[in-house]
């Protein structure tokens, strides 16, 4: 079993071509698509969508972003 914690800042991060929100669904999206990766994977997964969502409207990041994964075997 796998927990996923995080802070509204990812989610909420402004991005992408047309400068909205990254939104819950589509973080959760993203976490369900990777969930078979190790965790180091899924860390560079989030971190370059992130990335690159940024830098698609060319915005700063506007909040703290937390997300931690537990994985309990």
């Amino acid at each position: 079993m796998k927990l996923e914690i995080c802070s509204d800042g990812y989610p909420d991060q402004f991005g992408g071509k047309h400068g909205k929100q990254l939104m819950p669904g589509q973080l959760k999206k993203l976490l369900l698509s990777n969930h078979h990766l190790l965790i180091e994977e899924q860390k560079g997964v989030l971190k370059g969508t992130y990335e690159a969502w940024k830098q698609g409207a060319k915005l700063g990041q506007i909040d703290d972003v937390t997300v931690v994964g537990v994985r309990i075997s």
